[in-house]
């Protein structure tokens, strides 16, 4: 039987820019740039409802870069792959992307990020292109 791991994302943008953040350099996607989320559940998430995947993503958020979205949360699709982690390797993933927007005024620090992550920046769609990118966040932008 096949082993699933359902993950979400979510894809902040600040006017025509967009907010990544860089994993740590050990472990998953090393030094990658990646939307804020992470793992919801190992198994394929039967049985959960979009609201709830919705719920985890900000938690992840606000975990991850001491920001929860507010206002309207879109749902933007779904990026599968197969991992290639330690842990997870062989797994297919399931990458479940929401989109929000920030309003201007509000600025991100590293301070505010969460011991698995480096760096946090906003970028441009051809910014972000030029980056180490996960596989969820690169399929995102492409």
């Amino acid at each position: 039987m096949d082993k699933f791991l359902l993950a979400a994302y979510i894809a902040l943008k600040q006017g025509d820019k967009f907010l990544l953040i860089q994993r740590v350099g050990d472990g998953q996607a090393a030094w990658q740039w990646e939307f804020p989320g992470g793992k919801v559940v190992d198994g394929n998430g039967a049985g959960m409802h979009l609201r709830d995947i919705k719920q985890a993503v900000l938690r992840e958020a606000n975990e991850e870069i001491g920001y929860q979205p507010q206002g309207s949360i879109n749902y933007w699709g779904v990026v599968e792959e197969v991992a290639d982690l330690p842990s997870y390797k062989g797994w297919q993933v399931v990458n479940n992307i929401f989109e929000a927007f920030v309003p201007k005024g509000i600025t991100f620090r590293k301070d505010d990020l969460s011991e698995e992550h480096v760096d946090i920046g906003l970028f441009t769609r051809e910014q972000a292109l030029q980056l180490d990118l996960t596989i969820a966040t690169q399929k995102y932008f492409e």
